[in-house]
C-alpha cells in the first residue's frame, strides 16, 4: 500500500489512469460469456487498483449535496424532492453542459458532492443503447470516483435481466453490472413501467383507428412515486443491492389500453395483438413486482382521473 490517504492518491492520479481503471473493468464485464452470471473478481480488481482500504465518506444524518444526472420526468421531480428536505440537490443534463457521453462538465457537476443520481436514458431503444449504457457509465464511474462521491445511486426496470430478447433491457442490464462492479457503493431502484408511458406506448402501435397491443402484464406506477422513491434512496446509506418499486395493480397492456382510451373519451379501440411493439417480446409476468417489492399507492384509474 502506497503512503497517504486515498484522497492523496487521488489528487495525484491524473485523469487518464483513472479512466483506465474503469476501461479494464469495462472490458473484463464485455468479455464475459453470461454477463448475468460475473463473480465479483472484477469488482475486485477495480477496488484493488485504487487501494483495498478505499472508503467513500459521507455524512451521515445530515443535509447533503447531491448531484442528479437527468432532468427529465423523473429528475426533476427528484430534484424538488431532495430540495423540498432540506439537502443541496442540482440537476444536470446536456442543456446545462454536462455531457455522459463525452465526460463534459462532470467534474463540475460532481464537485463536492456525497451522493449521485444517474437518470440519464438513452436515446434509442435498440443495439445503440448498449453504447450510450457503456460509454454513459464508464464515464460517470471515473469522474465519480475522482469526486470522492460516496453514493451512486441508478434507476433501472423491474425485470430487466429477464427480458433477453429487447436490445434496450439488456443495455440496462450491462449498465447495473457495471455500476454492481464499480468502485462507487450504490444503490439501483428497479420500477415497473411509468403510468406516463402507457399513452405513448399505445401511440406507437396504433394504426388509424386501431390500437394493437399485447395482453403483457404490466404494474404501473406514477412518476412522482418513483422520483420519491428515488430520493429516499439517495438521502440514505447505499444498498450495496436493488430495490423494486411497483404500483398497487396489475393489468394487461391491452386492458391498459382499453381503460385510457374510454378514459379519455377516445373512438379508437384496442385490437390484442401478441406481436404489437417492444413488450411482444415479454414472456410471463416479469415486469410486475417480485417478491418484496414495495409497492406504492396511486391507482392508474385514479391517476387517469388527474391527468
Amino acid at each position: 500500500m502506497e503512503p497517504g490517504t486515498v484522497s492523496d492518491r487521488l489528487q495525484s492520479m491524473s485523469p487518464e489512469p483513472l479512466g483506465e481503471i474503469i476501461r479494464g473493468t469495462v472490458e473484463r464485464l464485455l468479455d464475459a460469456q453470461q454477463p448475468r452470471e460475473l463473480d465479483c473478481t472484477a469488482a475486485d480488481l477495480l477496488r484493488a487498483a485504487m487501494g483495498a482500504d478505499i472508503e467513500h465518506h459521507r455524512p451521515k444524518g445530515n443535509l447533503m449535496k447531491i448531484s442528479v444526472i437527468g432532468t427529465g420526468l423523473i429528475g426533476a421531480q427528484v430534484v424538488g424532492d431532495l430540495t423540498a428536505a432540506g439537502h443541496e440537490a442540482s440537476g444536470h443534463s446536456r442543456s446545462t453542459g454536462v455531457d455522459l457521453l463525452t465526460g463534459d462538465g462532470l467534474d463540475d457537476a460532481l464537485r463536492g458532492a456525497q451522493v449521485a443520481v444517474n437518470l440519464t436514458n438513452s436515446p434509442t431503444f435498440d443495439d445503440d443503447s448498449l453504447d450510450f449504457f457503456r460509454t454513459s457509465v464508464t464515464n460517470l464511474l471515473a469522474a465519480a470516483q475522482a469526486a470522492g462521491v460516496g453514493h451512486l445511486v441508478t434507476l433501472s426496470i423491474v425485470g430487466v435481466d429477464q427480458v433477453p430478447d429487447m436490445a434496450y433491457y439488456r443495455a440496462k442490464t450491462l449498465q447495473e453490472k457495471l455500476v454492481e462492479a464499480g468502485p462507487i457503493p450504490y444503490s439501483i431502484v428497479r420500477a415497473t413501467q411509468f403510468m406516463e408511458f402507457i399513452a405513448p406506448t399505445m401511440e406507437s402501435t396504433t394504426d388509424g383507428e386501431v390500437v394493437r397491443l399485447p395482453a403483457t402484464p404490466i404494474q404501473p406506477i406514477s412518476s412522482a412515486e418513483v422520483a420519491a422513491a428515488v430520493a429516499e434512496v439517495a438521502m440514505g446509506s447505499p444498498l450495496h443491492g436493488i430495490r423494486n418499486i411497483a404500483g398497487p395493480d396489475v393489468f394487461t397492456l391491452d386492458e391498459l389500453g382499453r381503460i385510457t382510451l374510454e378514459a379519455k373519451g377516445n373512438h379508437r379501440h384496442v385490437v390484442t395483438d401478441p406481436t404489437a411493439g417492444l413488450f411482444a417480446v415479454v414472456k410471463g409476468d416479469v415486469l410486475t413486482a417480485p417478491q418484496g417489492a414495495r409497492l406504492f399507492g396511486t391507482h392508474y384509474r385514479d391517476w387517469l382521473r388527474s391527468h
